[in-house]
């Protein structure tokens, strides 16, 4: 039984990693992914031991996917500006919102509805995340 031309198959998805731009389009929407999946992880941890209330966890979670069914607009938008454009200004602005909270954090102010209206400020620029990659 040959098996090069199995294992040559197997290599062909790994291959595409050697072309740098899709190389570092690809690490980046993973490090974004992952931020993003690290994020909501956190912040439900966050609220829990602020609250110690799994209502406002669902909350919290229900305020992070409430904007998703706005993305059908978001599309069209981002069909008619710049897309690096309008990814940047979506980094920045997420970005933002977790320095606010950061600050707020280490200020001693913060509380349950700065946690709402920053995760709803950062769900409103997320929307665009998607039609933009």
């Amino acid at each position: 039984v040959n098996l090069f031309p199995l294992i040559r198959q197997l290599g062909y998805p790994v291959m595409i990693l050697r072309q740098r731009n899709f190389a570092l389009v690809w690490s980046s929407n993973m490090m974004g992914a992952m931020g993003n999946q690290t994020e909501a992880l956190v912040l439900g941890w966050f609220v829990l031991t602020l609250t110690n209330s799994p209502l406002y966890v669902g909350l919290i979670t229900a305020a992070r996917l409430f904007m998703n069914p706005l993305a059908l607009f978001a599309g069209a938008i981002a069909d008619r500006v710049p897309r690096n454009l309008l990814l940047a200004t979506v980094e920045f602005i997420v970005a933002g919102t977790s320095l606010l909270m950061l600050i707020l954090i280490l200020s001693g102010v913060l509380q349950v509805w700065h946690i709402f209206a920053v995760t709803v400020c950062a769900g409103l620029a997320r929307i665009f995340q998607m039609p933009t990659v």
